[in-house]
């Protein structure tokens, strides 16, 4: 019996060390994550139906996890599509579901694609340009041509996008995809 016991453990103890390196490394998954990746996932596809054959040929949704720490999807987008898409327009999508006011993310080389965005955009709008020393944590600095598109709300002296990554990521507004899909429409014209 003690055999027994002894064999279930070691079994047991075999099994969590196999298995925990890969939680380890990429962590456990939020299962509903409808705002941050769905929702630009959404707009992206939107997007697409409504713009022309040509309008697409100038332009390129980027939708990369780990867009701020490791980079993988931009590498990757680098690696296979090499300074093709340097002729397009990227736009990031992220966190376009929930939020009081849109937020348009820029590099300096892109203000005025931002400026050109915010005129396209109904409704409260921030703009903020990412800071040379930043840029290297952002996916900006893998594209020539890029803004970021979010829904956010303002905090103090910071913006926010709320219930990201928990419980509540379930929130998704139709009306900020179809108006964000035909603002894009309206700056790739």
């Amino acid at each position: 019996e003690t055999k027994l016991i002894s064999s279930i453990f070691w079994v047991v103890a075999l099994f969590v060390s196999l298995i925990t390196p890969a939680f380890m490394i990429g962590g456990l998954g939020n299962k509903l994550n409808f705002n941050r990746n769905t929702s630009g996932r959404i707009a992206a596809l939107k997007t697409a139906e409504l713009l022309s054959d040509e309008q697409k040929k100038h332009v390129a949704f980027v939708l990369t996890d780990y867009g701020c720490t490791r980079h993988i999807g931009d590498y990757l987008i680098r690696n296979e599509l090499g300074d093709s898409v340097d002729n397009k327009t990227v736009i990031l999508l992220d966190c376009v579901g929930e939020g009081n006011m849109w937020g348009i993310g820029y590099k300096d080389s892109s203000s005025a694609l931002a400026d050109r965005m915010e005129k396209c955009l109904d409704g409260s709008i921030i703009k903020h340009e990412c800071p040379k020393e930043d840029l290297r944590y952002t996916s900006f600095s893998f594209y020539r041509k890029a803004i970021l598109i979010s829904r956010v709300k303002k905090y103090y002296d910071s913006y926010i996008v709320e219930h990201t990554a928990c419980s509540q990521d379930i929130n998704c507004k139709d009306k900020y995809i179809d108006d964000l899909a035909q603002a894009i429409v309206k700056f790739v014209k």
